[in-house]
């Protein structure tokens, strides 16, 4: 096709702000991603680009006038009006929320591909579209897609975690008539993917209500308190993909959220007349909390001391002595599930480390089986079905580390390859499994011991008399 005729976007323009590009290896995902986001906005993800889509003929999907412009300027936004063949308004008549259902409107990209890989991605033959997100301001609002219904889809309006770059997004480039996608590269995106109408069509709150209904979490969605305004009540977790920690984002604001957005009927330790307060922190995910990556810094501050809570980056392993759940972080390592908490004990003390409801260890997919590595041990945990428990007890530092990890499904980490026939059905273990029982350790630290025998040599050296004095 001629592309004088179809008129692609020549040219674009992103700023990067030297002072605030880092070198970080812990930032380089993002950067890369946001840059590539920034590119595509410029090649036609855009809401002033939407209204010089073209179909597959190459005619335009918005009506033109006699000068070939699209027939509607949008003064106040400064672009033109495209047609409902691009994007349609939809309103939600019976939108869940706590107080009653509200009428909630969207504005949805529904081309052929677009639609296709929503119903394809979500499993809901009857979705229309995508959502395009309706929070943000402009530069925000309609450029993106809605972030509670893809939550880290890269041209979602703001990079939360694991950017991915989807068929979704693959299918709106196509779809503007400018380009040919390659599938082939598109990035996996498993948030939302298969749950079906019920999660595509209906606010979180009353997807989580319905699947705590039905006596399911509502993953992918939560209602752990993170913390309360005063103190923390933040428990690590895993994400959806085992990738990383995570903790719930659910927060305070300080005044209620607006009636589309009263996402939650009660949540545990919060006075239920300040429960219209709570929302996930990204706004743009309708105030949705989910499970989200975080980042924290040593007491040694600077980029060398940060560390983040995704398990592949090898530096974020925790130091001998503030390793409580005994954690590795590389390329062999996935998020764990705890049962209860770890504890540290010796001479008769003891530490209690509640926050630790998951954590980063190395795998093995092995003849059949999922196998759990904890520091590189000699000896590996076999997981013979999902939810197993496996008892760890290990000395470290002088203290004597003991808790519990969860097995997850083998078919969630083990896929068949050429080294790994696939996953065994799932079984009672035939032993239990996991450390035995052992003493607390209490002996002196080497170097209480080394002054002791230093004190003991100098009285032994010295004159008895010199020991005492009389008076």
């Amino acid at each position: 096709m001629n592309r004088c005729k179809i008129k692609p976007p020549i040219a674009g323009h992103v700023n990067l702000c030297p002072s605030g590009v880092s070198t970080a290896a812990h930032d380089q995902e993002v950067l890369m991603s946001t840059v590539k986001h920034e590119i595509l906005h410029a090649l036609g993800f855009s809401a002033g680009l939407y209204a010089f889509f073209r179909d597959d003929n190459g005619q335009p999907r918005t009506k033109r006038n006699q000068y070939n412009k699209p027939v509607s300027l949008n003064k106040e936004r400064g672009f033109y009006d495209w047609d409902e063949s691009t994007i349609r308004s939809v309103v939600r008549e019976n939108w869940w929320t706590k107080n009653g259902p509200v009428p909630h409107r969207l504005q949805m990209m529904i081309t052929p591909r677009v639609r296709a890989e929503a119903v394809r991605h979500f499993g809901c033959s009857e979705l229309e579209g995508v959502e395009l997100e309706n929070q943000g301001g402009d530069g925000t609002a309609l450029t993106h897609w809605e972030k509670r219904l893809l939550e880290n889809e890269a041209m979602t309006g703001t990079h939360t975690q694991n950017p991915a770059y989807s068929r979704i997004t693959f299918a709106l480039m196509e779809d503007s008539g400018w380009y040919q996608a390659n599938y082939d590269i598109a990035e996996p995106l498993s948030w939302g993917q298969g749950l079906g109408c019920d999660f595509a069509k209906r606010s979180c709150g009353d997807w989580m209500q319905l699947r705590k209904s039905r006596g399911l979490t509502p993953a992918p969605f939560c209602e752990t308190v993170k913390h309360d305004g005063v103190e923390s009540r933040a428990t690590t977790t895993c994400t959806d993909m085992r990738d990383s920690l995570a903790l719930c984002n659910l927060v305070p604001y300080n005044q209620p959220l607006q009636a589309d957005y009263l996402n939650y009927v009660h949540l545990n330790g919060i006075d239920d007349k300040e429960v219209d307060r709570y929302g996930g922190s990204v706004e743009l995910a309708d105030f949705c909390a989910y499970n989200q990556e975080f980042e924290w810094k040593s007491a040694m501050g600077g980029a060398s001391g940060r560390r983040d809570s995704r398990c592949e980056i090898e530096t974020n392993t925790p130091t001998d002595d503030s390793n409580a759940a005994l954690e590795t972080y590389g390329n062999r390592s996935r998020c764990f599930g705890h049962s209860g908490k770890w504890t540290q004990r010796k001479c008769g003390r003891m530490r209690t480390f509640a926050q630790y409801g998951a954590g980063c260890y190395e795998y093995i997919c092995l003849d059949g089986r999922l196998y759990l590595d904890v520091l590189n041990g000699t000896d590996v945990y076999p997981c013979y079905h999902a939810g197993q428990r496996i008892a760890i007890r290990r000395v470290l530092n002088g203290w004597l580390h003991e808790g519990t990890v969860v097995c997850p499904a083998c078919s969630e980490l083990c896929q068949p390859n050429p080294g790994f026939a696939g996953c065994d059905p799932e079984t009672t273990p035939p032993r239990p499994v996991g450390d035995p029982v052992l003493p607390e350790p209490c002996s002196a630290p080497s170097r209480y011991i080394s002054l002791i025998l230093l004190l003991s040599a100098i009285v032994l050296n010295a004159p008895f008399s010199s020991l005492f004095q009389c008076s």
